[in-house]
């Protein structure tokens, strides 16, 4: 009887551990969603000719940067209020009706110009230091237009080659990170979108671009960003700013972008995938 009963207690304890084993485990599949990253573009400098019979175009730049700035969408309003406190210290009595545009307040002009002496250097080394402290990561492509434009088509239009250019390290950053991602573009209309997508698609051979089926969604699913709206335009804003003026002084004028590289994804990883572009 003994060992009769210690047979039926080791079978029971059998049986309870193959329940365990076969029983499938509930998975609650919100916690695998995969995170949503958000990547926000701006532009710096003339993408139009550069030069004509040799000779530069008045107003032209030699130079055309598209920058972004990836943050993860549970991020978003924490950054959007810090810009909007920043705008708000100095614009007090008369509110900024315009967005926070980098190039006329590193030139003085209006309306920064009607600032205290001081504060338009001090408004601008806030809008960097949010950069910098904030959880985000950045992308460029820059083109240098002597080089590239005289090749005629597709290289010609030098803001759908930046883009694809941009768009495949943002897609290796959502690829790396398993997530998906959107995109938010200042002044994307509807004309905009159909001459960039009819040029990516011609220069997605030539440049052996990879995962481009991916890249057009992301393209196809691109925001028209009003900047008011969206502040962090207006951080993307700064940052084409610093790195055009890089590239466009010769590599002298690089103090914002050295503020600002430790941000980059991938900045060293080379030719093919940096997150720094240069063309």
């Amino acid at each position: 009887m003994p060992q009769a009963h210690m047979l039926s207690k080791t079978t029971k304890n059998l049986a309870m551990r193959t329940i365990c084993i076969i029983t499938p485990r509930v998975i609650n599949r919100q916690t695998f969603r995969p995170f949503v990253y958000t990547l926000y573009i701006d532009e710096s400098g003339d993408p139009g000719k550069y030069k004509a019979d040799n000779k530069i175009i008045p107003r032209s730049s030699k130079h055309f940067t598209l920058a972004g700035i990836i943050v993860q969408d549970r991020m978003i309003h924490s950054i959007n209020v810090r810009i909007q406190n920043l705008i708000q210290k100095y614009f007090k009595s008369t509110p900024l009706n315009e967005k926070l545009h980098c190039y006329p307040l590193a030139q003085n002009l209006s309306p920064y110009n009607q600032l205290p002496p001081g504060d338009g250097l001090r408004l601008m080394n806030g809008a960097f230091e949010i950069i910098c402290d904030s959880p985000c990561w950045l992308l460029s492509a820059t083109i240098n237009l002597e080089k590239y434009f005289t090749k005629g088509y597709p290289y010609e239009n030098s803001k759908a080659f930046a883009m694809l250019l941009m768009l495949e390290r943002f897609q290796r950053f959502l690829g790396l990170n398993n997530s998906a991602g959107n995109a938010i573009y200042e002044s994307f209309g509807s004309g905009e979108r159909r001459r960039i997508k009819r040029t990516v698609s011609a220069l997605y051979g030539p440049l052996h671009i990879q995962h481009y089926d991916d890249i057009n969604q992301i393209l196809s699913r691109m925001q028209d960003g009003d900047p008011i709206k969206e502040p962090i335009l207006q951080l993307a804003d700064f940052c084409a700013y610093a790195i055009f003026t890089k590239h466009e002084s010769d590599c002298h004028k690089y103090d914002r972008w050295n503020s600002i590289k430790q941000k980059y994804f991938e900045l060293d990883s080379g030719y093919y995938t940096s997150g720094n572009v240069y063309r």
